[in-house]
């Protein structure tokens, strides 16, 4: 059955059915007046636990996971997701965070996204297919291959951005622990997916970090280690991936929020004759809009 990463609580849920409206997939269910998340239809995209009104989210922490890394003596690498520029003030202070909590290297996964962007252009101006959908966003991935398997094939053959980063550093560094930090709740069930087994070796959600350690702003601002490109910071703006690609012959369009992108996918049918290049997302905003951040600021 595998691990249940986002649940909902039996102490706290109280029958107020808001998730259940607003989840877009159906993919909660109620039995015996309590609410349950379904994994084989659920795509982590979080916003049920944005409208949660009974503090009864339940998401798997791997921080006690990180700290034994630590404790043990092991070389911990963070992949921090580049939107953390959006979501802290200062946020040099939040790297510095992640250097203190004993993380030994922080690089930004956006050094990734650009050889992503790079694959993703060379695959369309190939020109073999009409539509092209970006296959950065996990719950995207999730949505499309659990609700329309009709359009895996519009799906870019690319891997994430994470999962290609926790290639790299597991090449460069061998015996390092990878962690992901971000503000997105479907990387906890990306990591966990058939195939994807010890690329990432943890998941870390800025709420989970300001949760635990607070305010941040008396740290020493420290810098990453290795930087993205610009092609790969902008990855978290809506539109960022397609702002640095000259595909020819597509329109480029950008996506967002699962409402929009169900009704996109609805509607692809009508459109496959044209020449569309897609950038999709799950978060309203692009990764600045995920569900994990909502206490940075």
């Amino acid at each position: 059955m595998g691990m249940q990463v986002l649940d909902f609580s039996k102490a706290n849920c109280k029958n107020c059915y808001r998730c259940i409206r607003t989840c877009k997939v159906k993919a909660i269910k109620v039995r015996n007046h309590q609410a349950k998340i379904e994994k084989d239809l659920c795509i982590a995209c979080g916003e049920c636990f944005l409208v949660c009104s009974q503090n009864a989210r339940k998401i798997h922490s791997d921080l006690h996971k990180v700290k034994n890394f630590i404790k043990n003596n092991k070389t911990v690498i963070a992949t921090l997701a580049p939107s953390y520029r959006g979501y802290f003030g200062d946020y040099k202070k939040f790297v510095g965070l992640l250097k203190n909590l004993g993380i030994s290297r922080v690089e930004e996964t956006g050094i990734a996204a650009a050889h992503v962007s790079k694959a993703y252009k060379k695959i369309a101006n190939e020109c073999e297919k009409n539509i092209y959908l970006t296959s950065s966003c996990a719950s995207i991935n999730s949505l499309i291959e659990k609700h329309y398997p009709q359009y895996i094939d519009y799906l870019l053959p690319v891997t994430t951005p994470l999962l290609l980063h926790g290639n790299i550093l597991k090449k460069e560094y061998e015996d390092a622990k990878v962690v992901f930090v971000g503000p997105c709740l479907s990387k906890k069930t990306e990591i966990l997916s058939q195939g994807n087994e010890g690329i990432i070796d943890a998941v870390l959600t800025f709420d989970e970090l300001i949760e635990e350690y607070g305010d941040i702003s008396n740290i020493e601002p420290q810098d990453v280690d290795k930087e993205a490109s610009i092609m790969g910071q902008i990855y978290p703006k809506s539109g960022g991936i397609g702002d640095y690609l000259e595909i020819n012959g597509y329109k480029k369009i950008s996506i967002q929020g699962i409402e929009d992108s169900i009704g996109f996918l609805q509607s692809l049918e009508r459109l496959k004759d044209s020449k569309l290049f897609v950038e999709i997302n799950a978060c309203k905003g692009g990764c600045l809009g995920g569900p994990a951040g909502e206490k940075c600021n």
